[in-house]
């Protein structure tokens, strides 16, 4: 008798278990449908925000339950990226844009397509803030195409080179005794030696290191057309390790301001002609892909 008690309680908390997340999944895939068929009206005098610290893939993915936290676990499309600044580049409505950009979860090829697309903005001679609290490499590959750069005084900075890390399996597969079967030809195949080796092959590390120095000199180089800072200062600054601080990325000229974010809003409000107490009136990605589209249809820019 007790047994049975016992089957049909854990059955009625699993159809409880069941019934609930079913309730949350329903709400999310209705807040989901039913913002999809939302539009945006865009405010004169706006202000196109850019949230950089999600995850950046070729295309948006939406989290059904983001209502729900906070708007986390989404993954930002790099196309709707590039086609948000596009609009925006012909949009009367839009102002300037706002980078929030501190931890760009985005591959280096992302990266500068981001880049490229905040270039082709500044055409239409409207202003880029970027702000950060903290900004690694590719957030200030990023921020570095902005007009007005602002680092939080009690931030930190990331400009020491690049460096890649490897994980090797062989210590592992010997405990399991497992034996990995690997056919390659030539040196430069490196792909299968962490299965067999427990470091890295002189060829693997000769290919890895120029990857690393031509992708960093690429990023110098692009950096220091946008920045008073020449290509070899970037390097020493590097090398030296001379860059840890905010005040010395402003020493060396790499932002253009130290200050916190309600020192930003107070430069937009002058940039936006706003009194002290208005509002600035930012749009987000999500909901300025919602809007009227200014660009051609079949144009992927406005170019």
């Amino acid at each position: 008798m007790w047994q049975f008690i016992k089957y049909v309680f854990a059955t009625i908390v699993g159809l409880f278990i069941f019934s609930l997340l079913g309730f949350f999944l329903f709400i999310g895939m209705a807040a989901a449908l039913g913002s999809s068929e939302e539009r945006t009206t865009v405010e004169s005098n706006s202000v196109l925000k850019l949230n950089l610290n999600s995850q950046i893939q070729e295309v948006t993915v939406e989290n059904p339950f983001a209502e729900l936290s906070g708007g986390q676990g989404n993954i930002v499309g790099l196309l709707d990226i590039k086609s948000a600044l596009a609009n925006a580049k012909l949009d009367d409505n839009i102002k300037g844009v706002y980078l929030d950009v501190q931890y760009p979860m985005v591959g280096w090829a992302s990266a500068e397509e981001i880049r490229d697309a905040i270039i082709d903005f500044k055409k239409s001679k409207k202003f880029v803030y970027a702000y950060g609290e903290v900004m690694t490499e590719k957030a200030y590959y990023l921020a570095s195409a902005a007009d007005k750069i602002y680092l939080n005084p009690a931030g930190g900075m990331e400009w020491n080179g690049l460096s890649a890390e490897y994980d090797f399996y062989k210590g592992t597969l010997d405990k399991l005794d497992v034996k990995p079967l690997v056919f390659r030809v030539g040196e430069f195949k490196s792909a299968v030696e962490p299965f067999f080796r427990e470091n890295m092959s002189d060829a693997s590390r000769l290919q890895n290191q120029v990857l690393i120095n031509n992708v960093f000199d690429h990023a110098v180089e692009k950096i220091s057309q946008s920045r008073p800072v020449s290509v070899a200062q970037l390097k020493n600054l590097a090398d030296s390790l001379s860059v840890d601080s905010p005040q010395d990325a402003l020493k060396y000229k790499l932002i253009t301001h130290v200050g916190y974010y309600d020192e930003v809003e107070t430069a937009l409000r002058n940039e936006l002609k706003l009194k002290e107490d208005d509002k600035i009136k930012f749009v987000g990605l999500g909901k300025y892909g919602k809007a009227d589209k200014k660009v051609k249809e079949g144009k992927s820019d406005s170019r």
